[in-house]
């Protein structure tokens, strides 16, 4: 399709080129079978009632399915073929289908794209009859226009840019949130890298690369046909320890990179997008009308012991810096002379890409580096071809070129010398926490990549060196009438003791105080809270809390008492709660400094998990739970943040406007309203046309990481469901308290 508008531009330069879907109702339905072959056709249906819907038990029978009709994907369907190009060189119309999903492609020149609609319904209708045009779908994708969605990718004339429809990334952003894929974990059942591996599959189209890494998974799959089984790869050894743990190891680093993939949705246009002609053979890319002037640029690079260097010689960057500055990190990625020479000739591209590359974005880089015939170069200093006397002339400026003669060079070619040491300093740096870890883009993505090496360290601690539970005394400060203490319920949990005490305490001596703050600007109860944790005196005190509360008070009453004392924010979503909101948690001690403990002692997410994971299948919800505002207007354009809630759009009720969030995020923790908490109203894309739906109070409850016996245990006290969620929104939420 791309190759099509991108000759249609090429040839009609200035006349817009259009798109249309065309679908075949029932394809498969029309095609019936030879009755000789029916037997290739026949399934056993099983009867299992543990694998299907709700509903009824009763007894059944198995049976055998037979179609007379071809069944989606027969191995043995006729094959597609191509008509070959016309001598006359004319342009015909043409469509490109996907199994029953045909593509137009037509410039708009007079009537010629309705005139070539007609003339593919009337092919369809002489081939499979009157009624295999898809009307319903017609009037939805018919109409000829710039943008579509072609074969799963957003694909726009007029920009000639193509992008990942958002709800794919989405849906693996959510896949890779769950425990399942962290770094360690080797509880990976079949169906998990099978759900992994499909949703990758879909990314190779526009991720460069991706499909050569997904190797790692496919190691683990074919093997074991049980969806629940625990994943093992294919070895060549089995007995071979070595080749397990790198098997393990590979799926690990894999999993991690998809995730640094999908954790900045604002980097999602740029990593899940880019332009028609990057899915051209290069060749073919290059023949197009501009392209090798405006679209390629030529870059060469090289390493000797003694020296590296890169050159952008379009733009006119220059990179050169002594080889002793990257030796550390070569060295800490091999041990190998021979590899490490290569490890280097290869690092000084990457680091010089790393800084420019923003400039050939959307281009063609041609690389003018060596490869098998490197050492006949560097031995001879000659060659019998362009590329090669490049090569050489590169080697002999890095080799040979003095700083005085460099600096006469970069002032003759008014260059720009592009300095990448600090990246490597910091790289080495980074290699020395967590292993080897080259370059990122900028500030943002070495944190996300830094936050992902971080829960390798956590989940790697020895069980060793944790708590001995049975010897851990907490107490939780609250409020006499509150009903939910999720710190004590973790506590109790984990194998530790709690108890429940007022603000004021008491504090046993050793305890570690434990307390979720209400809104407290004047610092009354954190005055209260602080002075019983000094009495006991405590062994740590862990107060959360919003903002609107008087922590500089508390943190100056702490240093008065000669207490160590840090404070720090969050977003409950970093610790894997399904309702967000921000906090500040003050942590102190008396004995011993607790500078960073908040980060250091913690695993923080960087994606939000979504409330869909928890709440009722859309099947399930009631009737009365669906809301049909006066308006609903979604905007796939809204900013994102991975942590907060996932706006979609806005709707309209009694005239007034209301934000509406996806299911696909995080849910806004629950607001007071009167005597109970505003209604949370959420964009569930599988609802009924118009509609947006109204979380119940049990799933608002399960948002905030309790189950239904704490539910129902609360409402056989006597509390109403309006009143139990005022106290779960009072509390910590338990995956912020664990």
């Amino acid at each position: 399709v791309a190759r099509l508008v991108l000759f249609a531009k090429s040839q009609l330069p200035g006349v817009e080129v259009l798109m249309s879907k065309k679908d075949i109702a029932g394809a498969f339905r029309l095609l019936w079978v030879d009755p000789k072959d029916v037997e290739l056709f026949a399934g056993d249906l099983p009867w299992a009632p543990e694998e299907m819907e709700d509903g009824e038990d009763v007894a059944g029978e198995g049976m055998t399915i037979v179609y007379l009709v071809s069944s989606f994907g027969f191995s043995g369907s006729p094959e597609s073929g191509q008509c070959g190009a016309r001598r006359d060189l004319s342009w015909s119309f043409e469509s490109r289908i996907l199994v029953d999903d045909n593509v137009l492609v037509e410039p708009l020149i007079g009537l010629r794209p309705w005139v070539a609609s007609e003339v593919y319904e009337l092919g369809v209708k002489t081939l499979l009859g009157d009624a295999a045009v898809n009307r319903e779908k017609d009037l939805v994708e018919g109409p000829f226009r710039t943008f579509q969605t072609v074969w799963g990718l957003d694909m726009d004339t007029a920009t000639e840019e193509i992008h990942l429809p958002e709800r794919r990334i989405q849906k693996g952003a959510n896949l890779l949130a769950e425990p399942t894929f962290e770094y360690g974990n080797k509880d990976v059942t079949v169906r998990a890298v099978q759900r992994f591996r499909g949703i990758a599959t879909g990314w190779t189209v526009i991720v460069p690369g991706l499909k050569n890494e997904l190797k790692a998974a496919d190691r683990f799959l074919g093997g074991e046909r049980d969806g629940g089984a625990r994943v093992r790869p294919k070895l060549n050894d089995v007995n071979d320890e070595e080749e397990l743990d790198e098997a393990w190891r590979d799926l690990w680093e894999l999993f991690e990179e998809a995730r640094w993939l999908c954790a900045r949705p604002e980097t999602w246009p740029l990593k899940f997008g880019g332009s028609m002609r990057e899915l051209l053979p290069i060749r073919e890319r290059l023949a197009l009308p501009g392209e090798w002037d405006a679209g390629t640029v030529f870059v060469s690079s090289d390493a000797t012991k003694l020296m590296i260097a890169a050159v952008d010689w379009n733009h006119g960057l220059v990179m050169r810096m002594p080889a002793k500055d990257t030796a550390v990190w070569v060295q800490r990625c091999s041990d190998e002379e021979d590899t490490a020479i290569h490890v280097a000739e290869m690092l000084s591209f990457l680091a010089f890409a790393c800084h420019v590359g923003e400039n050939w974005q959307g281009r063609v880089v041609l690389y003018g580096g060596d490869n098998q015939v490197v050492r006949q170069w560097i031995g001879t200093r000659k060659a019998g071809t362009a590329v090669g006397r490049l090569m050489v002339r590169m080697l002999n400026l890095v080799d040979a070129c003095s700083d005085e003669e460099f600096e006469a060079l970069i002032h003759e070619r008014s260059w720009k010398v592009v300095d990448v040491r600090e990246a490597l300093r910091q790289a080495v740096a980074d290699s020395e926490r967590f292993g080897p870890c080259l370059l990122a883009w900028g500030p943002e993505d070495r944190d996300v990549l830094m936050q992902l090496k971080e829960r390798r360290l956590h989940r790697a601690v020895p069980t060793s060196l944790r708590p001995a539970w049975s010897d851990f005394h907490a107490v939780e400060l609250c409020g006499p009438g509150r009903a939910v203490v999720d710190f004590v319920n973790t506590v109790e949990a984990a194998g530790g003791r709690a108890r429940r005490a007022e603000w004021t305490g008491p504090v046993l001596p050793g305890e570690v105080v434990l307390a979720s703050l209400p809104p407290d600007a004047h610092g009354k109860i954190l005055r209260r809270v602080t002075e019983a944790a000094i009495n006991g005196p405590a062994l740590l005190i862990v107060l959360e809390g919003p903002k609107a509360a008087n922590w500089e008070l508390a943190q100056s009453c702490l240093t008065a008492a000669s207490w160590f004392s840090e404070l720090g924010e969050f977003l409950t979503t970093e610790f894997g709660e399904l309702a967000v909101r921000r906090r500040v948690c003050l942590v102190g001690a008396p004995h011993r400094p607790v500078e960073g403990a908040l980060h250091s002692t913690t695993s923080r997410g960087i994606l939000a998990h979504p409330m869909g994971s928890v709440i009722e299948p859309t099947r399930k919800v009631q009737q009365e739970d669906w809301i049909y505002p006066e308006q609903v207007i979604l905007d796939s354009g809204i900013p994102r943040e991975p942590l907060l809630p996932l706006l979609k759009g806005h709707f309209w009720i009694k005239g007034e406007r209301h934000n509406l969030h996806s299911t696909g995020g995080p849910l806004r923790w629950p607001l007071r309203s009167g005597e109970g908490v505003e209604d949370c109203v959420v964009w569930d894309p599988r609802g009924p046309p118009g509609a947006v739906r109204r979380l119940t109070e049990e799933e608002i409850w399960r948002c905030q990481g309790r189950d239904a016996a704490q539910w129902a245990e609360l409402g056989s006290k006597g509390l109403s469901p309006q009143e139990r969620l005022v106290e779960g929104g009072k509390a910590t939420g338990v995956q912020t308290a664990a």
